[in-house]
């Protein structure tokens, strides 16, 4: 009984933080899917088309508005204090300043979620996703770990793959993740 008591108390402090550390993500950063319209979900399929021959010549949607893809590099401020990173799925900004207040609390939620030896060579967004509840909370997470300096974040396009279908198929099978993880920093502070 006491066993199971504690488990459950266990794992319910473990669901609130993950509760948090996904309202902290939300505070950092802005998602945007490549072709979504954030402002009208339902599109005709004409719509679709469209959104789709345009990324395949290197143009995304982000808030309603075609950007051209940066060539290099993903990473880059689009307005002050805040750094747009592309995660292939998903454009993130992230607002340096407010990532940076909640540095000790992300690098808890990284101690308390993702064990240190999934980061041994590199960890992939399924894997991160299934520790943290989600690919779209993984993505922010690479994001902001990257705009920290905790990591750098690799996609087929930082790999120098331009074929969109062959990118999507590479990025399917897990080819979006940290590389070069600060482990001491992460896993050897006290904090």
């Amino acid at each position: 009984m006491i066993v199971k008591l504690h488990c459950s108390l266990y794992e319910r402090r473990i669901q609130m933080e993950l509760k948090r550390l996904y309202e902290i993500l939300s505070e950092i950063t802005e998602t945007a899917r490549p072709g979504e319209d954030a402002g009208n979900k339902k599109r005709s399929s004409l719509e679709k088309q469209k959104d789709l021959m345009l990324k395949a010549h290197g143009l995304k949607k982000v808030r309603g508005k075609f950007i051209q893809r940066p060539a290099k590099p993903d990473v880059f401020e689009v307005e002050e204090g805040v750094i747009r990173v592309d995660c292939h799925y998903h454009i993130i900004d992230v607002d340096k300043a407010k990532a940076e207040k909640y540095y000790d609390k992300i690098i808890t939620a990284i101690r308390t979620h993702i064990p240190q030896e999934d980061f041994d060579p590199d960890l992939d967004y399924k894997v991160a996703g299934k520790k943290i509840g989600g690919t779209s909370p993984a993505f922010r997470l690479f994001a902001v770990g990257h705009v920290l300096g905790l990591w750098r974040i690799v996609t087929p396009k930082t790999l120098g793959i331009t074929n969109p279908q062959e990118a999507d198929q590479m990025a399917d099978a897990g080819l979006i993740m940290v590389i070069n993880p600060k482990i001491t920093e992460i896993y050897n502070e006290t904090g």
